[in-house]
């Protein structure tokens, strides 16, 4: 019964501590965040492509003016082709991911700031060579004297690029694990360029990415219909678009996470039922033991109930402290993980308290048989009962 409980709290634990660490990493992307891009996969090959990504500065203009009662906020995404560029600091040089952003960038994308600030408006409007910067970008490019960096310089496409903000570190470690990120980007190493800055030392004017914000988490689909169905109105079908969301991500990492703990859930009520055996088997073997003592009592006026009642307490009690047990090993695995290993733990009291109740359940009905033979019994045969 001890184990089952132990195991029934730890499938529970593992469950919502799985739980928060996979969607810790999905909120690092923003979860009302929205990615629409051309989908050249779907080009018919009996066509000419047609050139460009189908957004231009124009159109993403139009879009974030007249567009769309579900979407809160609007950004972009300007990248070349080959997005890792060679980036330079005085003698340092690194490979690294440049991209064209826009101001609302850090709060669609859930970024923050360690130092400096953020771009302005008038950055973007009059393409100033500034910059935004990542951690491991810092360490490439500026090694040991990698402490304050803002007001510092870096060289990009041959151009001097003020430092202004330095972006937090984020944490992708599980979903780079699972292969849901593209491969060899690495989002500590980047370096954000106003995406006007960017446009013009790539010589064009298409955007990449249209990022946006979803005004619920909710609505995420509903803004990509009507995303999309501008942009197919505005290139009358010319263009194919493909959008992304968080909610796709989100649904099927719960569909995951209930099949596992469905599975261990399922495991730790098995334990469990075989500790209520255990419990019928010790009641029984208690109540053929005590069949004297049962003569006994029946004899000096216990009543039928009486009999009931002390052997269900019994059995109850059993699983209690077989629950109770359960609970101090959750407990110092718990004080283990947390203290020592330094695992961060999704702790619920309730299932604490849950899990002993279901054990005296258990134990109770385990009991209830034994107790009904035990109170049935016949006084006078009960005392000529010979062990």
């Amino acid at each position: 019964m001890a184990i089952g409980v132990f195991a029934f709290i730890l499938v529970t634990v593992a469950a919502q501590s799985g739980r928060d660490y996979i969607f810790k990493e999905f909120e690092s992307y923003g979860l009302e965040t929205l990615w629409i891009y051309r989908d050249y996969s779907r080009d018919d090959p009996s066509k000419a492509i047609r050139a460009g990504t189908g957004i231009t500065n124009d159109i993403y203009d139009r879009l974030a003016k007249s567009c769309c009662t579900h979407v809160k906020k609007f950004g972009v995404k300007v990248y070349p082709e080959d997005w890792k560029v060679k980036v330079r600091h005085r003698n340092n040089y690194a490979n690294t991911s440049v991209e064209g952003v826009d101001v609302s960038n850090l709060e669609i994308n859930n970024e923050t700031l360690v130092a400096g600030r953020n771009f302005r408006e008038e950055d973007v409007r009059k393409k100033r060579a500034v910059a935004l910067i990542a951690p491991d970008a810092i360490k490439l490019l500026f090694g040991k004297q990698s402490g304050n960096v803002i007001g510092q310089y870096v060289e990009v496409g041959g151009q001097s690029i003020r430092i202004i903000g330095v972006l937090a570190k984020k944490d992708r470690s599980l979903l780079e694990s699972l292969g849901l990120t593209v491969q060899g980007y690495n989002i500590n190493n980047r370096v954000l360029l106003p995406y006007t800055l960017y446009q013009q030392q790539l010589g064009f004017r298409d955007i990449q990415e249209v990022v946006a914000q979803a005004t619920s988490f909710d609505n995420a689909h509903t803004a990509i219909r009507e995303i999309r169905k501008f942009l197919y109105r505005v290139h009358s079908d010319r263009y194919v678009f493909h959008a992304d969301s968080m909610q796709e991500w989100v649904t099927t990492a719960n569909q995951i996470l209930k099949v596992i703990s469905l599975v261990g859930t399922v495991s730790a009520i098995a334990a469990l039922l075989v500790g209520g055996v255990g419990i019928y088997n010790l009641m029984r073997i208690s109540v053929l033991n005590r069949t004297n003592e049962i003569g006994l009592r029946r004899a000096v006026g216990a009543s039928v109930r009486d009999i009931k009642q002390q052997f269900l307490f019994e059995a109850t009690l059993v699983g209690a402290l077989g629950g109770a047990s359960g609970v101090l090993l959750a407990l110092a695995f718990a004080i283990y993980a947390i203290v020592w290993a330094g695992v961060s733990l999704g702790l619920s009291w309730i299932v604490f308290v849950l899990a002993p109740l279901v054990a005296m359940a258990i134990g109770a009905l385990a009991g209830y048989k034994p107790a009904v033979n035990a109170a049935n019994m016949s006084p006078m045969e009960a005392l000529r009962y010979e062990n």
